[in-house]
Protein backbone atom coordinates (compact mmCIF):
# COMPACT_ATOMS: atom_id res chain seq x y z
CA UNK A 1 0.00 0.00 0.00
CA UNK A 2 1.41 3.33 -1.17
CA UNK A 3 0.09 6.46 0.99
CA UNK A 4 0.65 9.92 -0.99
CA UNK A 5 1.71 11.96 1.38
CA UNK A 6 1.97 15.19 -1.05
CA UNK A 7 1.39 18.65 0.68
CA UNK A 8 2.33 17.29 3.91
CA UNK A 9 5.59 17.92 5.99
CA UNK A 10 7.59 15.94 8.26
CA UNK A 11 10.13 16.50 10.92
CA UNK A 12 12.56 13.62 11.19
CA UNK A 13 14.66 14.23 14.32
CA UNK A 14 17.64 12.39 14.02
CA UNK A 15 17.63 11.82 10.73
CA UNK A 16 21.24 11.46 9.45
CA UNK A 17 21.41 7.96 10.35
CA UNK A 18 19.60 4.42 11.31
CA UNK A 19 16.35 4.84 11.47
CA UNK A 20 15.44 8.15 11.37
CA UNK A 21 16.97 7.56 8.17
CA UNK A 22 15.23 5.16 7.06
CA UNK A 23 12.05 6.92 7.84
CA UNK A 24 13.43 10.37 5.93
CA UNK A 25 13.67 8.46 3.05
CA UNK A 26 9.96 6.28 3.27
CA UNK A 27 8.57 9.58 4.37
CA UNK A 28 10.24 11.04 1.12
CA UNK A 29 9.28 7.92 -1.29
CA UNK A 30 5.82 8.87 -0.20
CA UNK A 31 6.20 12.53 -1.76
CA UNK A 32 6.11 14.21 1.89
CA UNK A 33 8.32 17.76 2.25
CA UNK A 34 10.81 16.21 5.04
CA UNK A 35 12.97 18.36 6.88
CA UNK A 36 15.36 16.18 8.75
CA UNK A 37 17.41 17.49 12.07
CA UNK A 38 20.81 16.35 13.22
CA UNK A 39 23.79 17.27 15.38
CA UNK A 40 26.26 16.20 13.21
CA UNK A 41 27.14 17.88 10.05
CA UNK A 42 29.21 15.29 8.37
CA UNK A 43 26.53 12.42 9.05
CA UNK A 44 23.27 15.01 7.70
CA UNK A 45 25.56 16.24 4.53
CA UNK A 46 26.44 12.23 3.75
CA UNK A 47 23.09 11.63 4.40
CA UNK A 48 21.66 14.64 2.23
CA UNK A 49 23.54 13.14 -0.91
CA UNK A 50 22.14 9.41 -0.40
CA UNK A 51 18.82 10.66 0.07
CA UNK A 52 19.01 12.81 -2.94
CA UNK A 53 20.21 10.05 -5.22
CA UNK A 54 17.47 7.71 -4.24
CA UNK A 55 14.58 9.50 -4.07
CA UNK A 56 12.10 7.84 -6.72
CA UNK A 57 11.39 11.17 -8.50
CA UNK A 58 14.74 12.80 -7.43
CA UNK A 59 12.80 15.91 -6.62
CA UNK A 60 13.66 18.66 -3.94
CA UNK A 61 11.56 17.87 -1.12
CA UNK A 62 14.52 16.84 1.67
CA UNK A 63 15.61 19.90 3.83
CA UNK A 64 17.92 19.86 6.78
CA UNK A 65 18.18 21.90 9.87
CA UNK A 66 21.25 21.08 11.65
CA UNK A 67 21.01 21.43 15.55
CA UNK A 68 23.92 22.47 17.72
CA UNK A 69 23.38 23.51 21.27
CA UNK A 70 25.58 24.15 23.42
CA UNK A 71 25.08 23.76 27.42
CA UNK A 72 26.14 26.02 29.82
CA UNK A 73 27.12 25.58 33.76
Amino acid sequence: MIIDLKNKIALVTGGATGIGRGIAKALSDSNATVIITSRNKKDINQTLKSLNKKCQDNSNNIFVLQIRHEFKD
